[in-house]
């Protein structure tokens, strides 16, 4: 596990700024607008193995970090003391060639009231080797960023719950979709007894012309 903390002076009205810096560290940034003026508070950062132990269940998709992040102790920051929260962190390119991963289908999502919600994630920016998103956040918990492999959805399905999605998937080979003959292309009923009507005719035709 990774752990990186932060520490800025928190005023009413005013735009803050946590900026990280660890190497291993996924997350970039988090911003938010103080609506109270509290002073200096902690942001802390877990870049977590496995899922974590704060949450019920995993994420159906391929997930790519597991985090737990929070500004100041669980809960304090909520919605009567900060506004306009985002995230921004950096994705590795080679995680999505090695999964097959479309990249419209890759959020961030918060674990909060016994389910993953996802988040409003944009891309930013990009490189030779990362990604680099946003995303709006309303609280801080549980976080987990994810992907879809092999997704084929129709443009504009970007960010559908999970239940409410339903992929189709047919079957190929070699990249070329293969139809698989029915019974009324392969068989044709009588054909057989018309070819040997046929046949009767020619020899007929032929006993009577010698």
């Amino acid at each position: 596990m990774i752990s990186e903390t932060q520490r800025e002076y928190i005023s009413r009205g005013e735009d803050v700024s946590y900026v990280f810096d660890n190497a291993g560290n996924i997350v970039e940034y988090i911003n938010f607008t103080g609506y109270i003026t509290a002073g200096t508070v902690p942001a802390k950062v877990d870049i977590l193995d496995h899922t974590s132990s704060l949450v019920n269940y995993a994420p159906v998709d391929i997930v790519y970090k597991n985090l737990n992040i929070w500004v100041g102790n669980k809960g304090w920051a909520n919605s009567k003391k900060i506004g306009n929260a985002t995230i921004r962190f950096n994705l590795e390119k080679s995680w999505i060639t090695e999964n097959n991963i479309d990249r419209s289908t890759i959020k961030m999502k918060r674990y909060y009231n016994g389910k993953w919600n996802t988040l409003e994630t944009t891309l930013i920016d990009q490189d030779t080797k990362y990604l680099y998103l946003e995303s709006k956040i309303a609280g801080f918990s549980s976080f987990v960023i994810t992907g879809k492999q092999g997704y084929t959805g129709e443009p504009g399905e970007e960010g559908i719950e999970d239940d409410k999605l339903v992929v189709v998937a047919t079957e190929t080979l070699n990249n070329t979709s293969v139809e698989v003959p029915t019974e009324d292309e392969t068989s044709t009923p009588g054909f057989g007894i018309f070819i040997c009507l046929v046949v009767w005719s020619i020899v007929i035709w032929k006993i009577r012309k010698e």
